[in-house]
């Protein structure tokens, strides 16, 4: 009987990509030199730069967005955000902005209601605003380029009493 192996430990992504007819021979002839699927090399020459090619400079040194993401990276977006765009604000997209303003405008709300609650000192955000913010965040991300935040304002204070009542 054949011995089970276990499986991959990194989740991998599968993205679309478009090359223009040089680029994507260019790159199957660095594959073939490599010994390597097209899709590895992609991945390999993709991880290669993002760990070696500088983003932005900090207090004089150079940063990859490998050190960024390392960096910044956590499970909950909503807390990878607050992160990025505390460290890094200039790298930010235009989305990237106005989810982070959404985020912004939801701590204000939680500070209006409770006036004694400060925001978390490194993430900005409290524990238990993360359950009501998580019920709006797929309206933030899917409307980013045009957020209506009467909107988010109603969201939110729905989803806020709806978690109140089930705790």
């Amino acid at each position: 009987m054949a011995e089970k192996r276990g499986g991959k430990l990194n989740k991998s992504e599968a993205l679309q990509v478009r090359f223009d007819p040089i680029l994507r021979w260019s790159v199957e002839i660095l594959a073939g030199r490599e010994r390597r699927s097209l899709s590895s090399t992609i991945e390999w020459a993709t991880e290669r730069a993002v760990k070696e090619m500088p983003v932005v400079e900090k207090n004089g040194k150079s940063v990859s967005a490998w050190q960024i993401a390392d960096k910044c990276w956590h499970s909950d977006p909503i807390w990878r955000l607050v992160t990025f765009a505390k460290d890094y604000s200039e790298l930010m997209t235009f989305d990237e902005r106005n989810r982070y303003q959404a985020i912004l405008f939801m701590i204000g709300l939680e500070q209006k209601l409770d006036p004694s609650k400060e925001p978390h000192p490194i993430y900005l955000v409290q524990q238990e605003w993360l359950a009501p913010m998580h019920e709006v965040w797929p309206y933030i991300v899917e409307n980013s380029g045009n957020l209506d935040m009467v909107e988010v304002r109603d969201r939110y204070l729905k989803a806020r009493n709806s978690c109140q009542q089930n705790a």
